[in-house]
């Protein structure tokens, strides 16, 4: 008998923070300790995926059914780190997008957004970006601090939260500055 039973499963993917999981992430929350109770539990995911509940990602994660879908739109990011998809088509609703899902989309990009998460009646969406198609900004105001190999520049733009990193053979015009200008 496994120590996590489908409803325990299905409770924990319904929980807001949960993101798709591995088999093996999956035996490490639940404490699955020996080879027994991973078979058992490999058989009810097993069971749970022919009822089509849930799906298996290419990575080998499971995930919520539902989760897969993608959408694609503008990004508008918000000062304090988050964004949210404006997507492309009229009556998808926008969707949520952490900071740490963004990867290196900006503000105004064009952006593919996978639905990682939805409410239950389907108007809260949550996702990460899966590909940025189209570029808003191609040029980046700000302060520009370099290193023996690499440069950063730290935006003026406060919808950019990240830094940009640079190398070396990229800095325009060849110069080296030491500490900030």
């Amino acid at each position: 008998m496994p120590l996590c039973t489908e409803q325990e499963l299905l409770d924990f993917m319904r929980e807001t923070a949960y993101k798709p999981m591995t088999y093996q992430e999956l035996e490490k929350h639940f404490g699955i300790a020996n080879a027994e109770e991973f078979k058992a539990f490999l058989r009810m995911l097993t069971r749970n995926g022919e009822r089509r509940k849930n799906l298996i990602d290419a990575h080998g994660s499971l995930r919520r059914a539902g989760e897969n879908e993608l959408a694609a739109g503008r990004l508008q990011a918000h000062p304090k780190g988050f964004a949210f998809l404006l997507p492309e088509e009229p009556d998808h609703p926008d969707v949520y997008i952490h900071a740490n899902d963004l990867q290196s989309a900006m503000n105004g990009d064009t952006v593919l957004v996978r639905v990682t998460s939805k409410s239950d009646n389907g108007s809260r969406l949550e996702g990460e970006v899966v590909r940025v198609v189209k570029r808003a900004v191609t040029q980046v105001v700000g302060l520009f601090t370099s290193h023996d190999s690499f440069g950063f520049v730290v935006p003026d733009d406060k919808r950019i939260n990240k830094d940009i990193f640079i190398r070396q053979e990229s800095f325009l015009g060849g110069f080296r500055t030491e500490g900030r200008r």
